[in-house]
């Protein structure tokens, strides 16, 4: 049903908004993505929600939910995913890490 809903490619980068800070982004070469536009500390930014079709409307505001609740708490949510994403490579069981010597005779 989106689908239809959504315009074609335009010659540049054009937004279709939902609400409170939830965008679509269409980019020339068709790619759908969503985005959440938020504002901490006096500074813009946004964040990446996952591309469309792959990410449906309703997860797309369930993501922007949580990120907004990070930004209230004045967490920047970009920063808060890299750190989670860092954590969690740390904590990686060692026979499941790649062996350094996989190469070595």
């Amino acid at each position: 049903m989106l689908n239809a809903a959504l315009p074609s490619p335009k010659e540049g980068i054009y937004r279709l908004n939902d609400y409170k800070g939830l965008y679509l982004e269409i980019k020339p070469n068709g790619i759908k993505a969503w985005r959440y536009r938020f504002k901490l500390n006096d500074k813009a930014s946004w964040y990446a929600l996952g591309d469309y079709p792959s990410v449906t409307l309703g997860e797309a505001r369930e993501k922007c939910d949580a990120a907004r609740k990070l930004v209230r708490e004045g967490i920047n949510p970009v920063r808060h995913r890299q750190s989670s994403a860092s954590n969690e490579s740390r904590i990686l069981p060692i026979h499941s890490r790649p062996s350094r010597r996989s190469g070595w005779q």
